[in-house]
């Protein structure tokens, strides 16, 4: 039995360390939206149960997300970072490789574009390029 899971409460924890929204992702929306036809959808495309393709956005604890303890959240916690942009490293190869993928092509821009506004303006652009797709 899967216990009764929370999504992200505050606005920061849609912003994950390699530059992806998850306001703007299906897993996460068909979860915040309680959208039972998505979440069934999703859920054959992945090939396990509704209930596994729960995510609460990328900064939750792990069990709370679909990555769980994904390589990024590991790589910026150890290094003491919020995100990938701030490492010496950046952008990594793990990261590029990553950027390559259809639903993660923009990472790169927006790593960039939270470097230059701050995350919370960045989130607000988001927010809306998300709210005029509607």
């Amino acid at each position: 039995m899967f216990k009764k899971r929370v999504l992200a409460r505050e606005p920061h924890q849609l912003a994950a360390p390699c530059g992806l929204y998850c306001g703007n992702c299906d897993l996460y929306r068909a979860w915040a939206d309680n959208n039972k036809a998505a979440k069934k959808a999703l859920a054959r495309e992945l090939s396990c149960s509704v209930e596994e393709t729960f995510c609460a956005g990328c900064r939750v604890e792990a069990g709370e997300c679909w990555a769980g303890d994904c390589h990024f959240k590991q790589c910026t916690k150890k290094m003491g970072i919020t995100f990938c942009h701030e490492c010496g490293q950046f952008p990594c190869q793990h990261l590029v490789d990553f950027s390559e993928e259809e639903y993660h092509k923009h990472i790169l821009e927006n790593l960039m574009r939270i470097k230059e506004l701050g995350v919370e303006r960045w989130l607000a652009e988001q927010e809306e390029v998300l709210r005029k797709a509607n």
